[in-house]
């Protein structure tokens, strides 16, 4: 069967697109006209109808003929993006901040001014203003110099009072950022993108997230959130509502001590993920509307089990390959297909399914339950022949370091679902 592997180290990868590179192949087809002259007979003759021609003119026309097409191809091609330049208390701005030399000391004066596809480099240093950008169909580019030291800090506005750091209605990459607020209970946000009627690609990586209510909520976004740090958050990120394109996809994230939801993706790739919380939910679903997740391989734990909290919650589709550990409950489906789970230690149950409906169409098979304090409160769900082992210890490498690959000897090795390839058992 497949074996967990459970990977919490992030990347800091300082890369962002270049501008597309065009190439214009301009077709121009001269016609040939056929003369025939008289001898003795200065007059040219040309197949009908009859039209005396001037070189000199034919020439002319044939050149602004091809300067015109030349001028529509050239006007059809997008122009490069711009990189623009921002850094905190720069004593020398000068528009259009590009270059560090002339960046400007606020980020908001660079978004006003930015055109779609423009990417604005954020110089090291602490950024305290309230980022706001309300076009629909534009996408911007945010990307800091160092992680460590491009720090987005809320901590001098209210706690009290909603405050969203960067707020925007469009398509946006954002990396290497360190966003942070103060360690009192708020309700402040670090990225919030609004509705907007066209579609919404939001790619997040390489980001730090310390102390906010709401680290990324994107209701109706495609595209990437990864290898971002979040430490003493309520909500890492949501995701709520069908996106317009395609699913968006949440990997190779860490979520340390989330106080709510460490995850709520109703559509999506939930995959390779860290989550260790204090109190909530790992990675819940939509659970009054239909949802549709993968969710493969991810790690979930409460910090300090047991309690009533739940590892997934309302989850919808595939739950393959994840290790769940010291929750109340493990997984409460809504009819899904789950195997090769590894279901440990929780206080009420493995599965549980708050209603019949959601017990419908389940497929449970090839999972491992230990020491839980029940499987389920309904076995009649799973077939005996395929859930496996409710006592054998799972014997991970090093459970106290975090580290559950399995042990050589582990009972759980070719014993998960055959129809699953793992070439290393």
């Amino acid at each position: 069967g497949e074996r967990t592997k459970a990977n919490g180290q992030t990347q800091n990868n300082n890369r962002f697109r270049q501008p597309c590179q065009w190439n214009l192949y301009l077709f121009a087809e001269s016609k040939r006209h056929k003369y025939q002259q008289k001898t003795g007979d200065t007059e040219m003759i040309v197949s009908k109808p009859m039209v005396l021609i001037n070189r000199s003119e034919s020439i002319h026309r044939s050149v602004i003929f091809l300067l015109a097409v030349f001028l529509f191809f050239f006007l059809s091609i997008p122009a490069y993006s711009t990189i623009r330049y921002v850094k905190a208390e720069n004593a020398t701005p000068v528009y259009p901040f590009t270059s560090w030399e002339t960046a400007s000391d606020s980020l908001q004066k660079v978004v006003n001014m930015c055109e779609s596809g423009d990417t604005i480099m954020i110089g090291s240093g602490i950024y305290r203003e309230l980022v706001r950008s309300e076009r629909t169909n534009i996408s911007l580019s945010f990307i800091g110099t160092d992680v460590d030291s491009c720090i987005f800090d809320l901590s001098g506005f209210s706690p009290n009072a909603e405050f969203v750091f960067l707020y925007v209605y469009h398509s946006i990459n954002v990396e290497n950022l360190n966003f942070t607020t103060t360690t009192q209970m708020n309700d402040h946000y670090g990225i919030f993108v609004g509705f907007s009627p066209f579609p919404q690609n939001i790619n997040v990586r390489n980001c730090l997230f310390s102390n906010l209510d709401k680290c990324i909520d994107a209701p109706k976004a495609s595209g990437e959130i990864s290898d971002n740090y979040f430490y003493k958050v309520n909500n890492a990120i949501k995701n709520s509502d069908r996106p317009s394109g395609e699913f968006i996809k949440i990997y190779n994230n860490t979520i340390i001590r989330s106080g709510e939801t460490a995850i709520r993706c109703s559509f999506g790739l939930i995959h390779n993920n860290w989550v260790i919380f204090d109190q909530g939910v790992g990675i819940q679903g939509s659970g009054f509307f239909r949802s549709e997740q993968q969710i493969y391989n991810n790690f979930i734990t409460k910090i300090i089990p047991p309690a009533y909290y739940f590892g997934l919650l309302d989850a919808e589709g595939k739950i393959i390959n994840n290790v769940i550990i010291g929750v109340g409950v493990g997984i409460r489906p809504i009819g899904s297909e789950i195997k090769n789970n590894v279901i440990a230690y929780c206080s009420e149950a493995a599965i549980r399914f708050t209603s019949p409906g959601h017990s419908l169409n389940n497929n449970i098979n090839f999972n491992s339950f230990y020491q839980n304090n029940l499987i389920s409160y309904d076995l009649s769900l799973f077939n005996p022949d395929t859930t496996i082992y409710y006592t054998s210890d799972p014997m991970f490498e090093n459970q106290d370091s975090n580290n559950f690959l399995l042990q050589m000897f582990s009972p759980l090795i070719n014993a998960g679902d055959p129809n699953i390839l793992d070439v290393d058992g």
